[in-house]
Formats: structure tokens, sequence, C-alpha cells
């Protein structure tokens, strides 16, 4: 499960996050540093899927 998160919060980084930023000028000056899916990767990381998945989820709430 771990490694799912992972991958998809690269995919999201690599493809969408690329294309939000640059071809719709969406989301230029981010609220928080790092930015929500860097968290989310270091969270999951270091706390694993469960925990590391809600403190991501509780980050991005708090967001805009």
């Amino acid at each position: 499960m771990k490694h799912f998160l992972l991958l998809l919060i690269l995919i999201y980084q690599k493809i969408f996050s690329t294309v939000l930023k640059n071809i719709l000028g969406i989301n230029k000056f981010c609220r928080f540093s790092p930015t929500c899916s860097q968290y989310a990767k270091e969270s999951i990381l270091k706390y694993g899927a469960l925990r590391g998945g809600y403190l991501s989820v509780t980050r991005i709430i708090n967001c805009r």
C-alpha cells in the first residue's frame, strides 16, 4: 500500500502538477513549504501508509 501511494504521488508531481503550474497557471504560490505532495511523500515514508496518509489529508484540507 505504501509503494502504491508513493507511486500516485510521483505521478501527480511529474504530470499533473507540472500541467497545472505551467500550462494553466494554477497554484503558482503554494501556501506551505514543502508542497503538500512533497509533505505527503515524506510523511508516508516516515510514518507509513495509514498515519502518513492521514497527516497528508489533514494538510491538504488546511490548504486553500
